[in-house]
């Protein structure tokens, strides 16, 4: 009896693998990239002058590379805090709950700035004002600025959101091999799209069109698939290149071989 409670409790006390919830290193990287953006558009501004404007023109003239970078995120995340239960319906709202109230007051303060103090942010119709306040303006090139300007990344994000759940089904069936293909296939996608826009006169704005966005934030799902340990996202899955199951396996009962050993030396079970 006593050597049965000395099993359990050397169980108890063994150390499981924690699985991951949150994402600090991404959540840095995440205020850097937003720097880089407000310095950016600070720049565009003609803030600076003389030498300043040299070098802030040389540190910072691709900052708009940090939207692009918040796109991949946004699908990495997605794809990690995803749960697997739940319906379309159901993350749709949840998404709609988190992103909706800020462009819906700041399309509101910009109605106000357009009809006194800025009129450049005036809308050609009413069409097009509701078509911002719905985050879908970006769907016409024309109204890629429309009303709010800065609101068509919310657009593209909002298209992102539209095809996450049959995206992630899709993602929960696919073998590590599968995922890898579906990584490389988005990014040639991406690398592929401003010829394809010019070879065939598409006349898409490309970094403002939401269909262009999708392949670079799904690049980065098949990532959360490999790198999730089943924290939200319920992949159990390990990347082709990485070690064998059987060999992480070994490691394990040797960890456990490890602990049991020391327990036994130092007295830690009832004989």
């Amino acid at each position: 009896m006593a050597r049965q409670t000395c099993r359990t409790e050397t169980s108890a006390a063994l150390p499981t693998p924690a699985l991951a919830s949150s994402l600090p290193s991404l959540t840095g990287m995440r205020w850097a990239a937003a720097f880089v953006v407000f310095v950016y558009h600070v720049r565009n501004f003609g803030y600076f002058g003389g030498e300043g404007a040299r070098i802030v023109d040389w540190a910072f003239g691709a900052g708009a590379t940090g939207v692009s970078f918040f796109f991949i995120l946004s699908g990495f995340v997605l794809a990690w805090s995803a749960r697997p239960g739940e319906g379309a319906w159901l993350f749709w709202r949840r998404r709609l709950a988190r992103i909706y109230p800020v462009p819906l007051v700041t399309a509101l303060v910009a109605l106000v700035l357009a009809f006194t103090v800025v009129p450049g942010l005036r809308p050609s119709g009413s069409t097009e004002a509701v078509s911002n306040l719905l985050l879908v303006s970006s769907w016409n090139h024309h109204w890629w600025h429309a009303l709010n300007p800065v609101s068509w990344s919310l657009t593209c994000e909002a298209a992102l959101y539209a095809v996450f759940p049959t995206v992630y089904a899709g993602l929960r069936r696919l073998s590590p091999r599968g995922l890898t293909a579906l990584a490389m296939a988005c990014t040639g996608a991406v690398i592929l799209l401003p010829w394809v826009n010019s070879y065939f006169t598409l006349g898409w704005t490309l970094h403002s069109f939401p269909l262009a966005r999708i392949p670079s934030s799904s690049s980065a799902q098949p990532s959360a698939a490999w790198s999730s340990s089943g924290s939200g996202a319920g992949w159990r899955r390990r990347p082709p290149w990485g070690p064998s199951s059987s060999a992480a396996r070994r490691r394990q009962l040797r960890g456990v071989h490890s602990d049991r050993a020391g327990l036994s030396h130092t007295g830690g079970c009832a004989q």
